[in-house]
Order: structure tokens, then sequence, then C-alpha cells
């Protein structure tokens, strides 16, 4: 599935740079870094992009899934650093509610 969730990112990034203007697009690959110091996100990008991911997940898969919590600070490695990033955490999350729906 992790394709298919770059692919749900891909398609954001897509969008938001059709809305942008050249020197403020972002390249659609793995390695795009989508919060950080290089021309990434502002921070009402990244929520958007969460925002629409657990939408389209929610309609796609029937997941309801809450990408940010209280846990996402204390983690040494942020998540939402580049689309493969994203991705591989994404996945992680709906592959632990596939096999823990109730949360225990």
């Amino acid at each position: 599935m992790k394709s298919k969730i770059a692919d749900l990112i891909y398609l954001y990034l897509e969008d938001f740079n059709k809305k942008h203007d050249v020197d403020k697009q972002l390249s659609i690959c793995e390695s795009t870094e989508i919060y950080g110091q290089s021309d990434t996100l502002d921070s009402l990008g990244i929520v958007n992009l969460l925002l629409y991911l657990e939408e389209t997940i929610k309609n796609q898969y029937n997941l309801e899934l809450e990408l940010v919590d209280e846990h996402i600070v204390s983690w040494e490695k942020n998540p939402f650093l580049t689309v493969s990033s994203l991705a591989n955490y994404t996945e992680e999350l709906i592959a632990k509610m596939k096999s823990d729906p109730l949360g225990k």
C-alpha cells in the first residue's frame, strides 16, 4: 500500500504545484522534502496535506487515521520530512489499525 499512499501524496503535490509559481513548486518524488529547511510546504500546506491524507484514506479505505497525535513530538525522526517518510509512517499506522482495530 506504500506506493498507493505515496501516490496520494503525489496527487496533493501536483495540485499544490498547479496553484504556485514555478519557483515555489515541489518535485514529485519519494525524496522530496515536505518539511524542513529547503523549499518545502509551509505549516498550512503540511496541515492541508495531512488532512487530505486522512480524509482520502477514510473515503477510499474506510479507515480513520490520526496522523498527528501527542506521541509524534517525542519521535527522534520526524515522519513528515519527505514523501517517503510520510508514506512509510502512514502505512505503519494503517497496518497497526488493521492488526488492532480497537487501538489496544
